[in-house]
């Protein structure tokens, strides 16, 4: 799939994985946790350090778990129970395994509905989507702030036309720009200074859970779920606010009273 691509998929491919990938996850979610049983007994991994592993070498010994969880994927796929976000067939009509993608949130939901627990292996992924999304809106900034001084210089940035100097130059500007918005938050919080935090009426707490269980109807959310608070995590970190799975989790469980209070 080219980068191209990628503008078929919602954020542009981020926290989205082909079959494929989506497979790799799902086993090395389930061997991290000790979930899947001896694959071969050629592989000794109880008497090794498994940080010293390859990764190579461990995918080569999860291979036939990973072929079969891709196959239990493209089943699901094809009777539609869970969303694709892009489908790639070939002329035999068969699921391409490498270009077709699905959301991860909806990857969560099929893999804990087929007995998976989550961990570290999806907690990992979650960090290193959320270190790119952060990334690039770094990007996206420098280049939106070279364009106002000429288009020329964000031309250049484009398409790496710049010579060594150039690229010495640029680098120091943007480290520049960076630090001056830290110093313009640093100054905006020293004025603001330390607003005294007026507990919420228990009137306000109800107002809002009920806003939030109406929000979740209407994203198909079940926020009394095995796995709601993971889904709704996800979805804040994709618009850059991201809030801990327990904080979300406490809130959740507030909801039922909240709504009863309201239908009284």
């Amino acid at each position: 799939m080219g980068y191209d691509a990628f503008a078929n998929l919602n954020a542009l491919g981020l926290w989205s994985h082909s079959i494929s990938e989506a497979a790799e996850l799902v086993v090395l979610e389930m061997f991290y946790s000790g979930q899947l049983g001896e694959l071969d007994p050629s592989y000794d991994f109880e008497n090794m350090d498994i940080d010293s592993v390859s990764k190579e070498d461990l995918l080569t010994y999860l291979s036939p778990k990973i072929k079969e969880i891709e196959r239990l994927l493209v089943r699901s796929v094809d009777s539609g129970k869970i969303d694709s976000e892009y489908i790639m067939r070939d002329l035999n009509d068969l699921i391409n395994i490498n270009e077709t993608y699905i959301e991860h949130s909806d990857l969560t939901s099929w893999a804990e509905m087929h007995g998976v627990e989550i961990n570290d292996a999806f907690n990992d992924w979650e960090q290193t989507e959320a270190e790119i999304l952060t990334y690039i809106l770094k990007e996206i900034e420098s280049l939106k702030k070279a364009k106002k001084i000429d288009t020329g210089v964000l031309w250049d940035i484009i398409h790496k036309n710049r010579s060594g100097k150039q690229k010495d130059l640029f680098s120091a500007w943007k480290k520049s720009q960076d630090e001056i918005i830290r110093l313009q938050n640093e100054i905006m919080s020293l004025s603001a200074g330390t607003p005294k935090n007026k507990p919420m009426s228990t009137n306000s707490r109800r107002t809002h859970q009920v806003i939030i269980a109406a929000l979740c109807a209407k994203c198909k959310i079940d926020f009394n779920e095995r796995g709601a608070s993971r889904k709704i995590m996800i979805e804040l970190e994709k618009i850059g606010v991201p809030i801990d799975d327990e904080t979300i989790r406490k809130i959740l469980k507030e909801i039922p009273d909240s709504l009863e209070a309201r239908q009284r």
